[in-house]
């Protein structure tokens, strides 16, 4: 493929083959974190547990011993945006506990993109066109709402750090079901 997607749609089709070679190919796949340990996790993704596409990529995700991955629908990650904004919104959040970082919609899918090694293209695609992509994927999988428009990068709250560890006891206890 060459050249700049000319729509969502593209684009869309675009990010899923990324994914699709995530998955496939897990030992090419990296999320860079600082002081990383094969018993810590140092990133959790809060995304959409009921969108088979989002899904598909937190499994792929779940494969890095430092990353874990939680369905927005749980009630750790409840209780996590809820410490961390004052309210639940609905999005995908990455959570960089060494960094005592937020990112939040475009920006998460942003930085994933990039921690993944993905090339510039698909980073800046991922960005530019976050709305659009979001769309086509809730349409694709029946999502029924959309998210919320929260996109930024945000300071890991103190009232969130506390709440940080049964988010990832939740995540471990999830990917344990099969």
């Amino acid at each position: 493929y060459l050249g700049h997607p000319k729509n969502a749609v593209e684009s869309s089709r675009l990010i899923y083959l990324e994914v699709m070679h995530m998955i496939s190919f897990p030992q090419c796949f990296a999320v860079v974190s600082r002081k990383a340990s094969m018993s810590t996790v140092d990133n959790m993704l809060i995304y959409d547990g009921e969108c088979p596409y989002c899904s598909l990529a937190a499994k792929a995700l779940e494969r890095i011993d430092t990353v874990g991955a939680l369905s927005w629908y749980d009630s750790a990650a409840q209780q996590f945006l809820d410490a961390q904004f004052d309210t639940t919104p609905f999005a995908m959040f990455l959570v960089d506990i060494e960094e005592k970082q937020v990112y939040a919609g475009r920006s998460a899918a942003e930085e994933l993109a990039k921690r993944a090694g993905t090339p510039h293209l698909v980073s800046s695609l991922v960005r530019d066109n976050y709305t659009q992509i979001a769309e086509v994927v809730g349409l694709a999988s029946g999502r029924g709402r959309e998210p919320d428009n929260v996109h930024s990068v945000y300071r890991l709250t103190s009232e969130a750090e506390l709440v940080y560890d049964p988010l990832v006891t939740s995540s471990q206890h999830q990917s344990a079901v099969p």
